[in-house]
Formats: structure tokens, sequence, C-alpha cells
């Protein structure tokens, strides 16, 4: 419950305006100033300086919700109260939105004063207000990355213990054991089949084809055929079809090349076009000829 209420002041402090104008800012006041002492050429140039004024106040605003959002997620972490899923996903979404809208006003203000330049305006205070709004927007849009890869690393670390818990419980319930136990030799841990006896894991040890026999027995077969998949493709299907052979020369090719390293390579290779949430063994057996 506790948890609960924090969330629900959290994300109420979020969704708050920030109380401080924009316009009460000194920075904000030596441009009116400065606006106010040049000599503008015409309606078009104040129009533009004015539209730049107006972007600064906005993408100020934006400033203030990421300070919002790092503030919110720093107490949430301190505290130890965890997000739900949808909170995450609408939490990032919005720094994607803040982000996007940042580098968007950046590109309005650039062309913006181009135009003042071409137009021979001097506009000192603008400029240096420009030039460190700048770097504060690289800065902050960084600061949303970081935001970004922590929840990201939250959601899959979640997701992750999701599948874990539901694993251990149906081994609980299949092998009636307690969930305790369960936990207790499990966390990735990979036992031999004698072992995997010894601690109710297993009925017993045998090939693929007591399994086969056993399965049969079970649904009460007598008759019953078997079928491997995936299917493999013959020697001369492989062999004539349409990419076999320039895949066959491409990694004769690279074997020559990297020698050792061509194992390495194909390692990093599955790795990087695999897809899901996968569990690896620390070691790799590799038979070669």
């Amino acid at each position: 419950m506790k948890k609960l209420l924090f969330l629900a002041t959290c994300i109420a402090v979020l969704m708050l305006p920030s109380c401080k104008n924009p316009k009460d800012s000194e920075e904000y006041k030596r441009l009116e100033a400065e606006r106010d002492s040049l000599k503008f050429a015409g309606i078009k140039q104040a129009n533009e300086y004015n539209e730049i004024m107006g972007l600064i106040n906005e993408i100020e605003d934006k400033f203030r919700e990421i300070k919002e959002m790092e503030n919110y997620l720093t107490e949430q972490s301190r505290s130890g109260a965890e997000l739900n899923r949808t909170t995450k996903d609408k939490i990032l979404s919005d720094m994607q939105l803040l982000t996007d809208n940042l580098k968007k006003n950046k590109e309005q203000i650039q062309s913006l004063q181009q135009k003042l330049k071409a137009s021979g305006l001097k506009s000192v205070e603008l400029e240096k207000r420009i030039t460190s709004l700048f770097q504060e927007i690289e800065n902050k849009v960084q600061a949303i990355v970081t935001l970004q890869d922590e929840l990201e690393k939250k959601k899959i670390l979640a997701q992750v213990e999701d599948i874990y818990d539901i694993f251990t419980r149906r081994v609980a319930a299949g092998r009636d054991l307690p969930i305790e136990k369960v936990l207790e030799i499990g966390e990735g841990r990979v036992w031999s089949g004698t072992e995997a006896i010894k601690l109710g894991l297993i009925n017993q040890l045998g090939t693929i084809d007591d399994a086969i026999a056993k399965a049969a027995e079970l649904a009460e077969l007598t008759e019953f055929g078997i079928m491997l998949y995936p299917i493999k493709q013959d020697f001369f299907t492989r062999l004539f079809s349409s990419n076999s052979d320039n895949e066959i020369k491409i990694e004769r090719a690279l074997q020559q090349q990297l020698g050792d390293l061509y194992f390495t390579y194909k390692g990093i290779k599955t790795v990087t076009e695999a897809k899901g949430i996968q569990a690896k063994l620390p070691f790799e057996l590799i038979i070669t000829d």
C-alpha cells in the first residue's frame, strides 16, 4: 500500500506544472532589454527575434520536465518502489517525445538565427543565450539517453525475473518440491543427470529412444511414427540451392583469413543474430574435423 501511495504521489508531482515562470528569469529579462534597444530594420526581424524568445521559453519548460523526471526516478530508486510496466513505458515514451521536440526546437532556432545574421542584426545577448542553450540541449539529451538505458535495463530484468518465477513455480508443482528447494538448486545452475536424480528433478536417465518410448506409453500408443525437425536437406539439394555455392565460398574464405578466430567470429555472429531472451552456458563445445 505504501508503494502505491508513493507511486501515486510521485506521478502527481511529475504532472504538476512548474511554478516558476520562464519570463521571470534573468536571461529572459536581458533578452527583453536587448530586443527593446535594437533598431530593427523591419517587422520581420522583430518577429524572428520574438519567435526565438518563444522557442527558448519552450525549451526551458522541457528542461524542467526532464529535471522533474530525473528527481522522480531518483526518489523512486532510493525508496525501492518498483514501477509497473505501463508506467515505465509511459515515461520512456515521454522521454523520447521530449528528445524529439528539443531537437526540433534547436533546428527552428538555427534557421531563425541564420536569417537574423543574414539581415546584419547584431544581437549579443541572444547569441550568448543560444550558444548556452544548445549546450544545455546536448546535456539534457544525453541525460535522457542515460535514463532510457536504465529504464530499459530494469524492464528487461523484470521480464527475466517474471519468466524465472513462472519457471521455478512450474518446476515446484511438476516435481512436487517446495518452492524454497527449487530456488536453492536453481539460479541457472547446470546439473548432471546423476545429480538431477538425487535432487528430484528427473525420474531416470535414458536416451532419446527411451524418451520416445515413454511418451508413446503415456499416450497409450502402440503404433506411431517419428519425424525429426528441422527437416534436413540432402547433399544434392544443398549443393544446387541458389545461395549455397556463394555461402560455401564465403565461409571458406573467412576460415582461411581468420584461422582459429573464425570460431570466435561465428560465436559473435550467432549471439548478435539471436532474438529474444537467451540462456547461455559459460563455455562452448566446438567439434572440428
